[in-house]
């Protein structure tokens, strides 16, 4: 099987143009669905950010509102 390598944001937040941090991240079902089905697929997935830093959720992308209601966000 194929080894892929997924490259994600290493941002956890934006900063605004009044010098406020926006805390952000990468999207939970942009990475999880992939990740799943090419993985389940039995290809290798490596995940790599710049700088080598772990990624951050964006806490948003796990809220119940973006997930089907409660038993989407499990």
């Amino acid at each position: 099987m194929a080894k892929i390598l997924f490259v994600m944001t290493g941002a956890d937040h934006w900063t605004l143009a009044d010098g406020e941090r926006h805390p952000t991240g990468f999207w939970a079902e942009e990475f999880a669905a992939p990740y799943r089905a090419l993985t389940e697929a039995g290809h290798e997935v490596t995940v790599a950010t710049p700088g080598g830093v772990v990624p951050t959720v964006d806490r948003v992308s796990l809220a119940a509102d973006f997930n089907d209601g409660e038993q989407g966000a499990a």
